[in-house]
Formats: C-alpha cells, structure tokens, sequence
C-alpha cells in the first residue's frame, strides 16, 4: 500500500495498489497561525480516519530525549511506541508494544526503512518513492509493504511505520516556506525579494538532494 498525497496540495490518505482509498490521514494539532505565516512546523499528531471512525491515532511521545511516537487506538489505549534511540545519519527507533516491552526495530538501510523483529525476521518496510521538489514536507509519498506471518505487534502500529519514518527523515526548509516574506519584499523592495526567492529555491534544492542521498 501507499501513504501520502497522491497530488500536489492534496490530502495525506492512505490508498492500495488498486488505487483504492483506504484511511485519510488528518493533522490534529492547532497552531499559532501568525507563528505559521514564518515558520513551518510539521504537525506531530496525526488521526487516521476510515471514512468517520477512528483507526489510529499517532502522538508525540514526550518522555523520550529524541522525536519518538506512540500508537493510540480508537479506545485512547496505547497500542505501541516507536522510542528514538537517536543516530547518525538515520534515527533508529526501538519498538515497543502495548505493555511497553521493546519487540523489535526500525532502521534504514541503503534508502529502505525495515521494522524487524529483535533478533528475529522482518514485519515490514518502507521506502519513499515521491518526493516532491519544494519546501512542503506533506508532498510525499511512501510504499508499505507488510510480510505476512505471526502478528508480533498490533497491525496499526505498522501501519503507522510510513508517518513515523517520514517525520524523522532530513527536515524540508521550514523557514518562510510559504515564501511569504520574499513574496512581500518582490513587492516592496523587488531586488531583494527576488534575491530572496531565489536563496530560498536554491535551499529548497538542496534539502530535496540530501534527502535522495540519506
């Protein structure tokens, strides 16, 4: 299956190999929207919705030192947490189930991002097979591929692997990201808003190079 926009300032949704809508995917944190004109902050609590009933939901986990996640079923139970272990290139994730004993890993290698079991075969992988060019780190889309076999960890805390794996990968530019500041210096003063603009697409170049190469 896939997870992501399927088009450019389209909705984050999940959807199969048929073309089929399976899940919506909605942002559920509210923001300063003065803040936001300036500064993009990707949204770190996510509601799955399977037309008008919950499936999952993915928060923050704020006791870990590092960006980590847990799983919320329908109920407000935790289902399982992805804790941030940190790294260098790529954050590594230990994986926990709903009574919170670590069951298996998350870690990328050459561009594939497998959940596997501690010491044991594989659950699932990811990988991002569209990465828009621009400074919207919604404009993406991942490939999910589930091996079948014991059902080791609840199947929403796979499904949530995709949305975890994008938040913890090189950041897009965040500053000015929608080019609201050069876009009012193009008008008021048009040298050094084009000047602006063109710093900010050359950023927005390299962010999408530094992504392909992680």
């Amino acid at each position: 299956m896939f997870v992501g926009s399927r088009e450019i300032g389209g909705p984050t949704s999940f959807w199969d190999d048929w073309d089929r809508t399976l899940a919506t995917v909605h942002p559920t944190e509210d923001y300063d929207l003065l803040v936001e004109e300036v500064v993009h902050r990707p949204c770190e609590e996510w509601k799955v919705l399977d037309g008008s009933a919950t499936v999952f939901e993915l928060r923050r986990y704020e006791p870990g030192d590092h960006p980590s996640y847990v799983v919320i079923g329908a109920d407000g139970e935790p289902l399982g947490t992805y804790f941030c272990e940190g790294g260098g290139l790529h954050e590594q994730f230990v994986v926990r189930d709903d009574a919170s004993a670590p069951v298996a890993n998350l870690r990328t290698r050459h561009h594939i991002h497998e959940l596997r079991e501690l010491h044991g075969p594989g659950l699932a992988s990811c990988r991002r097979v569209l990465d828009r060019y621009g400074d919207d780190p919604l404009q993406e889309v991942w490939e999910l591929h589930i091996e079948t076999g014991e059902d080791l960890l609840d199947r929403r805390v796979i499904l949530a692997a995709p949305l975890v794996s994008a938040l913890a990968s090189h950041p897009k530019r965040h500053i000015d990201a929608s080019c609201n500041v050069a876009g009012a210096l193009l008008v008021a003063f048009p040298p050094a808003g084009a000047g602006l603009l063109l710093l900010e697409e050359c950023l927005d170049g390299w962010y999408w190079l530094r992504r392909k190469l992680e």
